[in-house]
């Protein structure tokens, strides 16, 4: 019998040597439960307006989002997560070129948890299936990676 997932979730952040932007999302959050319930977590620097009100640079703005995306929506996407990602996930540090490897928690019904990062490049295929179930746009793991 297969496992079932209870929670999934998965965090990426741009990496490496770049600088961010003013208003750039530079890391992001989404958990699925199997109820349903979705949250979505992203940090990015401060806009120039934020800036000239006297935020720093530097300092992150978080903001944060909650949708219901039902039930069946989310078992069947935590039942193509289980197929996909644990054979995904590594135990030690990973490090290609400057890519920041994205970091995948899964909780199981039974209470087990499997987690660890990932530098496929080929599960943004998987994120866009999540980006188009959840409707959040411009999330960071969609992106196109160039192998």
């Amino acid at each position: 019998m297969q496992k079932k997932i209870k929670r999934l979730s998965i965090s990426a952040e741009l990496g490496g040597l770049m600088c961010f932007m003013p208003g750039e999302m530079m890391e992001q959050r989404i958990t699925i439960k199997n109820n349903g319930q979705v949250w979505w977590t992203g940090v990015r620097n401060p806009t120039e307006k934020e800036i000239a009100a006297g935020i720093l640079r530097y300092n992150k703005v978080k903001t944060s989002e909650y949708k219901n995306i039902g039930k069946e929506n989310a078992v069947r996407l935590l039942e193509k997560a289980q197929a996909i990602l644990p054979s995904k996930i590594t135990a030690g540090k990973q490090y290609i070129c400057d890519a920041t490897p994205d970091w995948i928690c899964i909780e199981y019904e039974d209470g087990e948890v499997l987690s660890g990062e990932s530098v496929d490049f080929s599960l943004p295929n998987f994120y866009e299936e999540i980006a188009e179930q959840v409707l959040i746009e411009n999330l960071l793991f969609c992106e196109n990676y160039d192998e």
